[in-house]
């Protein structure tokens, strides 16, 4: 099976990714799960609890474990 390019990337995003951040004292686990919770405060606006979450963008899945977590406990 032939890698996907971003894979081949991977390990250094998220060393890059703790470098870029280590001023703050925080871990990429840490603002993954934030911006999780923060995205969760949209849920009550809306008319029915989300059957399906869809993780898109740069990154390499930090915030798939707190989608889970998070909105269960909303559902």
């Amino acid at each position: 099976m032939k890698e996907a390019e971003f894979d081949r990337f991977a390990d250094e995003y998220e060393s890059q990714h703790r470098r870029n951040i280590a001023v703050t004292g925080e871990s990429p686990e840490f603002f993954a799960e934030y911006k999780i919770s923060q995205l969760a405060t949209f849920v009550p606006d809306l008319l029915a609890a989300p059957a399906r979450i869809l993780d898109f963008g740069s990154g390499i899945g930090n915030s798939i474990p707190f989608s889970g977590s998070i909105f269960q406990t909303l559902c």
